[in-house]
């Protein structure tokens, strides 16, 4: 007995399950050989070099933006609290009873942290948007010794190709110690916004209780753990090593 073909039937025979292609994922030296040859690989460091250099340039670029913003919005807010302190401090004799305990109790423990929080994430903006050192390229020292140099176009596509190296990890370890003083900052203006919360409940509510500042604390944890500040930390000593 002839068995049905699968034209017949009208169904396509599957592939079987443990069929495996015959392709080697990683290619063989030999193999690299048959894509590029010895005068292209420099070629296509060199290229890889400078787009990596250059996403490097547009991350620490982001950085600046951010922490200027920042830095702007900090000046506003301390420029703010120092008007109101000065403002009540001149007009304190003009009070009457009630608004001079209110003043005195807004005017706390909590709120003076806060002031001195503010304070610090306007300095580490600052710090952050001026200790910026990047290596974008060559200098034109670099390019007249290029020039005047007696060495053939491979050997200095190869040197070149080991100078991007070296600005790729100076400017992976800067951008590392950039993204430090960001977060930083940034930490540093959400606890200040958590101590005026809590100065301004004190002084306009009750007094906090220990409950109030264990969830304020665990708050302040919380963000510190989602920022990454420590591990950022870790991974610029481990680059600093190297």
């Amino acid at each position: 007995m002839r068995k049905r073909s699968n034209r017949a039937t009208g169904h396509s025979q599957r592939p079987s399950s443990r069929y495996k292609p015959d392709i080697d994922p990683e290619p063989k030296e030999e193999d690299v050989s048959l894509i590029f040859n010895e005068d292209e690989i420099p070629k296509l460091g060199l290229l890889e070099g400078r787009r990596t250099i250059d996403s490097q340039l547009d991350t620490l670029s982001d950085i600046d933006t951010k922490a200027a913003s920042i830095l702007r919005m900090n000046i506003l807010l301390l420029g703010v609290v120092a008007t109101g302190l000065s403002i009540a401090a001149t007009s304190a004799g003009d009070l009457d009873g009630l608004s001079e305990i209110v003043l005195s109790g807004i005017v706390n423990e909590y709120s003076a942290l806060g002031f001195a929080l503010l304070f610090t994430s306007a300095a580490t903006a600052g710090i952050t948007y001026s200790s910026s050192n990047m290596r974008a390229g060559m200098s034109g020292n670099d390019l007249r010794n290029l020039m005047s140099s007696d060495y053939s176009d491979i050997k200095q596509m190869r040197g070149l190709v080991y100078s991007y190296a070296n600005w790729i990890e100076y400017n992976k370890l800067e951008n590392s110690k950039n993204t430090i003083w960001s977060t930083t900052t940034l930490l540093s203006l959400d606890y200040a916004l958590i101590s005026f919360a809590l100065g301004l409940y004190h002084g306009l509510i009750r007094d906090v209780s220990y409950l109030e500042i264990i969830v304020a604390v665990f708050i302040a944890v919380l963000i510190l753990h989602q920022t990454g500040l420590i591990s950022q930390i870790k991974r610029y000593r481990q680059l600093r090593v190297k």
